[in-house]
């Protein structure tokens, strides 16, 4: 969630920034022109150029950022898991919140969730099993296992291990 927040706040300075250049660019070309300052003229006309050309895919890639920041909160947050749900929250249709969805797993903008059939599911997480190092009473085999019951990859005994904490 953090590096698509990173993103949006990104893409929201570089528009806003390129909006007040483009605006102050207009202005500064009939005075700098008629002052006779050519640089500063040329600077003015660059602005208004970015702006004109740049303005609409800057403020469109933030709107797609914030479109992803909704989309990971209504997962994340919200658990809404399903492509339909999906879609209507972020008013996209069904196709592009699938290829959206698919793009946020693939670039680990969300984890612990995999895709199928146009639902998210939740990965269980593993159990974490403190491995210690045993030794098989049958054969004096040593064995890495978790606390429980193992088998020994020698001899084939099974034995079961208490891992006690001092």
């Amino acid at each position: 969630m953090e590096k698509a927040l990173e993103q949006q706040k990104m893409w929201f300075w570089i528009a806003l920034i390129s909006s007040i250049l483009a605006v102050v660019g207009i202005p500064m070309i009939p005075i700098f022109a008629s002052a006779k300052i050519w640089w500063l003229m040329t600077v003015g006309i660059v602005f208004v150029a970015h702006g004109f050309y740049g303005l609409a895919l800057y403020w469109m890639a933030y709107s797609n950022a914030r479109r992803r920041v909704r989309l990971i909160y209504a997962i994340t947050e919200e658990n809404i898991l399903t492509l339909d749900k999906l879609a209507a929250q972020i008013s996209y249709g069904q196709r592009e919140t699938d290829l959206m969805i698919k793009k946020l797993i693939t670039d680990s903008y969300i984890s612990g969730y995999y895709y199928e059939n146009g639902t998210l599911i939740k990965r269980e997480e593993e159990k974490k099993t403190r491995l210690v190092r045993a030794e098989c009473p049958a054969c004096g085999a040593p064995v890495d296992a978790g606390e429980g019951e193992c088998v020994c990859e020698y001899c084939g005994t099974h034995f079961k291990v208490e891992v006690k904490l001092k």
